[in-house]
Order: structure tokens, then sequence, then C-alpha cells
């Protein structure tokens, strides 16, 4: 049976003791960072961090939309109200049909006779709105309510009258009505498209009723 010799006891204790320290040594390789390289870490991120362009969700791509569609609309509003002369125009105006005589004759003489008198009285009404849009309830020509646009005339559009006038496209009765002042400028009138036409080829409105708040 062979023995090891001391020596090669020695040996092998000081080939641990040097491999623990060279492991140890070796084991700690990192190097402290230089401040002035950390700020130079900050800069750079925050120079990205401006450049990089912002990205907007598409939530608030609708909602600038929707805010420029309400824009539009209310300058379209205020462009109506101030072509109007009266911003007081809008709102509701009931209809009301003045009383009225007959006069009759005698057959023979031709001479007049008598006359009966038919009392005013009201007939419905006309909503107007801001937003070009309006609502008319005319009894005598229709049980519904009818809805449709209306628009400002030219000058001299209603049997040559100066001025504007309200005209009601397709309203009661299928026909388009006018909104006008009367000649004296104390009220306004509802007149009704004729059907027929001037010499000069302009419609032909004819007085229906008066109009009252």
């Amino acid at each position: 049976m062979l023995r090891k010799s001391p020596s090669f006891y020695s040996f092998s204790f000081i080939f641990l003791i040097f491999s623990i320290v060279l492991i140890v040594g070796c084991g700690d390789q990192s190097l402290p960072l230089n401040p002035s390289k950390i700020t130079n870490l900050n800069e750079e991120s925050s120079d990205e961090s401006m450049e990089k362009p912002s990205e907007q969700s598409p939530v608030n791509d609708v909602k600038q939309s929707s805010n420029r569609k309400q824009e539009t609309q209310q300058l379209d509003n205020k462009k109506v109200e101030e072509k109007s002369e009266n911003n007081g125009i809008f709102g509701t105006w009931y209809i009301w049909i003045p009383g009225s005589a007959t006069n009759y004759y005698d057959k023979d003489t031709n001479e007049y006779a008598t006359h009966e008198f038919t009392p005013g009285a009201d007939a419905g009404q006309i909503i107007l709105n801001e937003n070009g849009t309006y609502q008319m309830s005319y009894r005598l020509w229709e049980d519904r309510t009818v809805r449709g646009k209306w628009y400002l005339s030219n000058s001299g559009e209603i049997n040559g009258e100066q001025g504007e006038a309200i005209i009601l496209s397709n309203g009661s009765g299928g026909t388009d009505w006018a909104i006008a002042p009367s000649q004296d400028g104390n009220s306004l009138r509802l007149l009704q498209d004729s059907g027929t036409v001037w010499n000069d080829g302009s419609s032909l409105w004819l007085f229906d009723s008066e109009l009252y708040r």
C-alpha cells in the first residue's frame, strides 16, 4: 500500500488557498460609473423625448373633428341671424284669419241689399327656428304639422316689394308660403304662392292671413 508524502498535503493546501484568493479577487469586476457619464445619459434621454413627436389617440381626433363641426354649425347659424333684419322673428307665430264682410245685392236692381260679417279666427301656428327649419300647423289646409326648411327671399321677389321675406318651402297644402312685413311695417303677413306668375315671370303671391304673438 502506497502512502502520500507530507509534501503532497502541503502543496494541496497552498493550491486551495491560492484558488480561493483568485476567485475572491476576480468576483467583483464591476467598475464605478463616472458621474459625468450618468449626466450625459440623462441629457440624451431628455433630448430624445423632446424630439419624439407626440402621438394623438384616435379618440382625441374624433373629439377635435366633432368640435370643428359644432363650430361650423354655430358659424352657419350666426350668418342666418345676421342676414335677418329682425332676430325677434324666430319662435312661434299664430295664424289669424281676419274678419271679413260679404256684400249682397238685389238680383233685380243690382243694388246693395245687405252684408254678412264673418268674424276672425285662429287657424294654427308657425314655428321658425334659427337653424333654417320651420313647423307649420294650418288647420284650414291640413290636420297635420308640416316640417320643412325656410330661406330668405331676394329683394323684390315677393310681388316686387322691397325688402326681404321668409319663404317656407313646400308648406301646408304642398305650396310655398311667404312671411313678409305689411306695407306699414307694423305687422307680418302670411302669403301663399298662387301658382301663377307676373309678366316678368316672378311668382304671384296672394295675401292669406296675419301673424301675431
